[in-house]
């Protein structure tokens, strides 16, 4: 689920900013809340379209969403001039974590 926005973060942002480069990640889970955070240098210029746009990768995380965690996740994707920034914010129930998480 976290994999595609890791491997923007790198394929889109740190790899076309030739200046100054960074990629900073947070991941934490609290009282059954899973909080992930990204955020990259972006290289606005490089674009071929002015704005964020989903491609298909990002299509497919917000479905597997929509399917697994209806009503219970929060995600917002926020791209300025030089940065994106993606925060993810996933509400689990005991059984969820012990079920999806524990043989991880």
């Amino acid at each position: 689920m976290l994999l595609p926005f890791v491997e923007n973060s790198f394929k889109h942002g740190a790899s076309n900013d030739l200046k100054s480069p960074f990629i900073d990640l947070k991941l934490s889970v609290e009282d059954n809340r899973l909080n992930f955070s990204i955020r990259n240098s972006y290289n606005g210029q490089m674009g071929k379209d002015d704005g964020y746009k989903d491609g298909i990768g990002l299509k497919n995380v917000k479905r597997r969403l929509e399917l697994l965690y209806p009503g219970k996740h929060t995600l917002k994707i926020i791209q300025r001039q030089d940065v994106f920034d993606v925060n993810l914010i996933l509400e689990l129930s005991s059984s969820d974590f012990k079920n999806k998480y524990s043989e991880v």
